[in-house]
Parts: C-alpha cells; sequence; structure tokens
C-alpha cells in the first residue's frame, strides 16, 4: 500500500542532418536541455510530487539509440519516457523510443522556451512527423507543447499505472441487488489486468470479533476520531462503544489488506452488518472503516460495487487525493443541481465532520461530512462492461442537508445538462473528487478503449 509514483525517463533526442552546413553542437544542446529539463521537475513537483523525473539522457545517433546499454540505461527504473525533440532530423531516434515497451510523451525543446515556459509552445516537424507514426504503429505515444500537456499526459500514466498495479481485497462479493448491474470481476482482471482476492465475510467477522476493544491502536483510533470531530450526534447506545467497534473493524480490515498487499477494498456491507447483527444483535456498519481507509489512499467501495471501486481507483490515482463515492438521492433539472449522499466521506477532504449514528437510527457510527462551498468537483461512473464513463463537471452548491433516510453525508453540486445527464445515467453509485478532471479523465478512457461521455 505505497506510495503511488511515476518515473519518467527523459531523452533528449538529437539527431544532425550531417550537411556540411548544418551543425548543432551538442554541447549547447545537452546544457539548454538539462537547464529547462530541472525546471520541468520543479515545475512538474509543485503540482504532483509523484511524477519524478529520473536523469536525462542524451541520443545523438541511431549507434546510440540501439546501444543495448543505452536502452537498458533508458528503460531501468522507469515507467514512461519524455522524448524532447532537439531538431535537426531527430524523426529516427523520436520513432524508435517506440520500440522500448514504455509510454512516451514528446515534448520539442523550442516548447519548453516559449511563452515563459509554461503555456503554448513549437514541438518541431520532427515531433510532429514522430507522433504521427508512432500512433500508426499503434504504440502509447502523446505531443506535448508545453509544461501543461506534460503534466496532463504523465497523471494520465499515473492512472493507468495505478490500475495495472491494483491488487483489490474483496470482501464478500457484490450485494444481491447490484449483481446484475456491476461488471463481473473476472472480466475486470481480463480487461484491465486487476487481481482480487475475493476474502469470505465470514473471515472479516472472525478478525474483527479478534481485535480486542483494550488494543492501545484501537483506543488511538477511537482517540483520532474523537479529536478531529466537530461533535458527537445523539444515540440511542453508548456512542464510545459504537466508535470502539468502528476502530475494531477499520483495524481489522487494515491488517488483512496490509497482509495481502492488497492496494483496493469493497466489502458487501450490508452482507457484513446482517451477519454482525445474527450474531451479537447489534448494527455495526463498516461506514468509518472506509472512510479512514480512504483518508490512507486505500480506494474503499461500499456494497462491494466493483465499478464505482474503478472509478474510484482511476479519479484517485488522477487527482492524488481521496474520493467520496455515494448514491444518486436528488436530481433537479429545474435547479440545475444534483446530491451525491453517503456515510463514508474521508475525513481528509472534508471542512468538518459529526460522528452521528448509522441513518439516525442511534446505533452504529458513521461519518457526516460538511465540504467546502465552491470549489469545482468531478463527478464519474464507469458504466458496467466499461463501455462508457460519465463525467459531469460541477460546483459544490452546499452540504450538510437534512432530510430523512438518507445517507449522512450530503453533497448538492451545481451542474449544466442536467436534462442529459438523466439520459445518460448508468447507474446509481458516482464518485466525487475535488477539481475539473474531465480533461485527463477523457485521455484515460481513451486509453483504456472507454467511451467518455462529459456533461457540465
Amino acid at each position: 500500500m505505497g506510495e503511488l509514483v511515476l518515473n519518467v525517463r527523459p531523452v533528449v533526442s538529437l539527431y544532425p542532418k550531417l550537411y556540411s552546413w548544418w551543425r548543432i553542437p551538442e554541447e549547447s544542446v545537452w546544457r539548454v536541455a538539462r537547464k529547462l529539463l530541472g525546471e520541468l521537475r520543479e515545475y512538474l513537483r509543485a503540482r504532483d510530487a509523484r511524477i519524478r523525473l529520473l536523469e536525462p539522457i542524451l541520443i545523438s545517433s541511431i549507434d546510440d539509440l540501439y546501444s543495448q546499454e543505452t536502452r537498458t540505461r533508458i528503460v531501468s527504473g522507469a515507467d514512461a519516457i519524455l522524448a524532447i525533440n532537439a531538431g535537426a532530423g531527430s524523426q529516427p531516434i523520436l520513432i524508435g523510443l517506440g520500440d522500448l515497451g514504455l509510454p512516451v510523451v514528446i515534448l520539442g525543446l523550442a516548447s519548453m522556451g516559449v511563452e515563459e515556459r509554461e503555456v503554448e509552445g513549437i514541438p518541431g516537424p520532427e515531433a510532429l512527423d514522430a507522433y504521427g507514426e508512432l500512433r500508426r504503429r499503434g504504440f502509447s505515444a502523446r505531443l506535448a507543447v508545453g509544461f501543461g500537456d506534460v503534466l496532463k499526459w504523465l497523471r494520465a500514466y499515473i492512472c493507468l499505472k495505478g490500475l495495472k498495479s491494483s491488487r483489490i481485497a474483496l470482501f464478500g462479493t457484490p450485494a444481491s441487488y447490484i449483481k446484475e448491474v456491476v461488471t463481473p470481476l473476472e472480466y475486470l482482471e481480463g480487461r484491465l489486468g486487476l487481481e482480487f482476492e475475493v476474502i469470505p465475510l465470514e473471515e472479516l467477522i472472525e478478525a474483527y470479533e479478534g481485535t480486542s476493544a483494550e488494543l492501545s491502536e484501537v483506543r488511538e483510533v477511537v482517540k483520532h476520531v474523537k479529536g478531529t470531530a466537530s461533535s458527537i450526534g445523539a444515540f440511542k447506545e453508548d456512542a464510545d462503544k459504537a466508535l470502539v467497534d468502528a476502530a475494531r473493524l477499520y483495524l481489522a480490515m487494515r491488517n488483512m489488506l496490509e497482509e495481502r498487499g492488497a492496494t483496493a477494498t469493497a466489502i458487501d456491507c450490508f452482507g457484513f452488518m446482517d451477519m454482525v447483527y445474527e450474531r451479537s444483535g447489534v448494527l455495526r456498519p463498516p461506514c468509518i472503516a472506509l472512510s479512514l481507509l480512504r483518508d490512507e489512499g486505500i480506494p474503499a467501495a461500499c456494497e462491494a460495487d466493483l465499478d464505482a471501486l474503478v472509478t474510484m481507483i482511476i479519479m484517485s490515482a488522477i487527482s492524488g487525493k481521496p474520493v467520496f463515492m455515494g448514491n444518486l438521492t436528488y436530481i433537479s433539472p429545474s435547479k440545475g443541481v444534483i446530491r451525491i449522499s453517503h456515510c463514508t466521506i474521508p475525513t481528509s477532504i472534508v471542512k468538518s465532520y459529526d460522528v452521528v449514528s448509522f441513518h439516525e437510527s442511534g446505533f452504529g457510527a458513521t461519518v457526516r461530512g460538511r465540504v467546502e462551498e465552491g470549489v469545482e468537483v468531478t463527478i464519474a461512473r464507469a458504466a458496467k462492461w466499461l463501455d462508457r464513463m460519465l463525467i459531469i463537471r460541477g460546483k459544490v452548491l452546499r452540504s450538510g442537508v437534512g432530510g430523512p433516510l438518507e445517507c449522512a453525508t450530503r453533497v448538492e453540486v451545481k451542474v449544466g445538462g442536467i436534462e442529459r445527464f438523466v439520459e445518460e445515467v448508468e447507474g446509481d453509485h458516482h464518485v466525487l473528487a475535488y477539481g475539473d478532471w474531465s480533461d485527463v479523465l477523457c485521455h484515460v478512457c481513451r486509453m483504456l478503449g472507454t467511451e467518455p461521455v462529459v456533461i457540465g
């Protein structure tokens, strides 16, 4: 469950045309490239510290390109290649980099010196030619005309790396009422390369019951939750007992994930609650456990909704932050508002939260969070079979909305095109992330062979 990092190898591509009147000194190109790569490194570090530029390599001949020593140096420890076009007929080198099996982002050296080295620039004829040829050959290549494009494409590659490396611990299987509307895990394994391990709910309950309420770790979790909460709501049972049991479940789940090296999880919430209730007569939702796991950077889906989980993995990887999964509980075309509600918002992304009982029943601890108003958000859901992804852009209108028979955290979002949203909606659970990630999401969808449907 380590940090997701994308290691990028810059390769400065220079291939003199060997005309007697056209010579470009390698030393000057190398000096300028290293200086500007330093500026790019600072640009990326300030915006996404997960992207790390490795030591750059200069290639100035075909012999260099096909030297096994050079090729090994390029790919060693790298997840992607940043191919910098230094001009002088570098097409053969830029195209040859596609053979190394890593995704390639092509950036013109001139791009890095235009418009304050941050906006748009000149990719160069070599970059344009090579980009077209790499695409015709079916390689994963993207063209950048400035630092912003580099960041966008590398974030997309972070997402693909996150998907490819995902190991998912699934507690139970999708809830009975959604089995027919979510993608089977076997299909997700084949399509995305995800690795699932299904853990019977009985094993989780055994681990939960075996986690003593007297453990210091349990007390520390309870202290953290109570200490960061604004208030503790009304309970019909002892609120501290409900919190202790929530902490016990969180620790049991976290330990089981660590034992398996899992990077994401999902649980059949109501199946778990039903089994616990039959054994002990108490209501024990996994809401706080899921909230805290998300705080730690572990995508954790409710009700074992695998399509929501895939969406969470993608959006967490792109944004680098925890995301919120919830039900669509209110849709108003006349007001241009939709509401996302659930009891499992990560505590790290709210401005404040209360500990309340599950659905105001008086039993079982959950989180009621309040988020910043006016912030841009992206809401998304991958459709069954990953044919499409619905992507909605909007701004938070308000949260903390009251109302009976609804999950604790309620976030209303102002969006455009709700009539179309109603026509295109693919299911109930949607995932909300801070920021407008629609552009990067569209690129990720295309890389996955999924049609992006953007609204708002």
